[in-house]
């Protein structure tokens, strides 16, 4: 029993070791968050009583930190989707997402302002979905497109690890893309899903499930109004230019994460986001997966040059 019970100790140990690495990476980028906002408090003060120099250095300050998306230097705006499972056992995953937001942004905003591009010139939008036992309005959690760091990491803050059952409601993350591109003509270059757990795995799991949690009112939420199966939505995006890229957690969702990114023109990886590498895994596959839609490939051989030392 000894040995067993120091066992578990090590592993809290090491678990909550590498918990509060993270965590202190979170602080500190707050803490650029609260230094800019400091900046921008001081230089309005001065402003007002009538420092020239301290109102350009306020606008600047301003434009900055509030600049909107960018389309310029050809190409387009890049929007790339980020799909996480949110049910109870993705804690770590959510935690991590919280963490490197920051992190992948100026990563990626190096990688395009050394090669001539606008380190404004993508847009990520996360959303967290969760399985049909949860209440309709956690099923899916969407951001909505951002290029600001700050922007995305609060909705992150509000997001939970939650409900869940034997597969997840992957599909209706996939689906709500397909919608983006139909209903708002979003150009979405890349969706990338990552979880532990399987969507769900036909058409009549599908059924059954709403079914059996109709409790959820899932009719009266957009996000949930109509029937999707995982499948049929992979072909979609894919006829409509975005690649879907899979990052599986546990080996129970390898199968269907395989055929996705398959059947999506992506790619399929392993993601050990519970591992003391965890973080910098995520940060690094996610940005990526930006630099090769904002660049191809050339911008990833880049990024892993300077990033990951490859």
């Amino acid at each position: 029993k000894g040995t067993m019970y120091e066992f578990m100790d090590n592993k809290r140990f090491e678990y909550f070791q590498a918990e509060y690495k993270e965590n202190s990476r979170f602080v500190e980028d707050a803490a650029k968050s609260h230094t800019i906002a400091v900046k921008v408090s001081q230089a309005l003060k001065k402003a007002q009583n009538g420092d020239d120099k301290s109102e350009e250095e306020l606008k600047k300050l301003l434009i900055e930190e509030n600049r909107g998306a960018s389309i310029s230097g050809g190409g387009g705006l890049v929007k790339v989707a980020v799909l996480m499972d949110a049910t109870g056992s993705m804690s770590g995953l959510i935690q991590k997402a919280k963490n490197t937001v920051q992190t992948m942004f100026e990563q990626v905003g190096v990688i395009l302002k050394e090669n001539g591009k606008d380190p404004k010139c993508f847009q990520i939008q996360f959303m967290a979905y969760r399985s049909y036992n949860a209440p309709s309005h956690l099923i899916l959690q969407a951001s909505g497109w951002s290029n600001n760091a700050s922007e995305l990491r609060t909705f992150l803050a509000g997001v939970s690890a939650s409900y869940g059952i034997a597969d997840e409601a992957a599909e209706v993350a996939l689906q709500h893309c397909n919608r983006l591109i139909e209903q708002n003509g979003d150009v979405i270059s890349c969706v990338i899903v990552i979880g532990d757990a399987p969507p769900t795995t036909t058409k009549q799991k599908v059924t059954q499930y709403r079914n059996s949690y109709s409790r959820s009112n899932l009719r009266a939420n957009p996000y949930t109004a109509t029937e999707a199966f995982y499948q049929d939505e992979t072909i979609k995006l894919k006829n409509r230019g975005a690649e879907v890229h899979t990052y599986y957690v546990h080996s129970w969702a390898q199968k269907e994460f395989q055929w996705m990114a398959n059947n999506g023109n992506g790619q399929c990886q392993f993601l050990d986001v519970n591992s003391s590498k965890g973080a910098k895994m995520l940060t690094d596959f996610l940005s990526m997966r930006v630099c090769n839609s904002c660049g191809g490939e050339e911008l990833v051989r880049k990024y892993k040059a300077k990033f990951m030392h490859v």
